[in-house]
């Protein structure tokens, strides 16, 4: 009786692999596809610390998404900018981008004194680490992006 032997491996491998299964779906549901990156930064008149980062969303999905609410991390230079947020939505056809306008301070002198160095011409690095919500029903899902490129800045 081979099959007798092999059922109590096989629900001692079941009942190892259930904590696993459990981990795996309290992080939440994921959407795939969605990325974000800034397009454009200028400086918001008036507001000496203050920039207004262009970010573009891509769907690379066959379906229309709707974000209800976006947040991201921001780097400049290596440096942690600061953290752009928004509950505002923002809807995304299907294969297709969408832009929204966040104003984020910049409190850090060093990196106030490189923004400040700018030129027209000149580029600095940046990071974004996203995460964007999607309603789903009653749901809500999950997509994060990262994405390095240059910017430059406009005054």
């Amino acid at each position: 009786m081979p099959i007798l032997k092999s059922a109590p491996r096989c629900c001692l491998l079941l009942l190892l692999a259930l904590p696993l299964l459990f981990t795996a779906c309290a992080t939440g549901p994921q959407i795939k596809g969605l990325t974000a990156r800034v397009i454009a930064v200028s400086s918001v008149p008036g507001e000496p610390h203050a920039y207004l980062f262009t970010v573009e969303y891509f769907n690379d999905n066959l379906s229309p998404i709707g974000l209800t609410s976006s947040r991201h991390r921001l780097q400049l230079a290596g440096i942690s900018a600061g953290r752009l947020e928004s509950d505002a939505p923002v809807g995304l056809p299907a294969l297709s981008t969408a832009r929204q306008d966040l104003v984020l301070r910049i409190d850090q002198a060093d990196l106030q004194a490189r923004l400040a160095a700018l030129g027209p011409d000149d580029l600095i690095p940046y990071r974004i680490s996203s995460v964007m919500t999607i309603a789903v029903g009653s749901e809500d899902m999950r997509s994060t992006s990262e994405t390095e490129g240059m910017i430059g800045l406009t005054r």
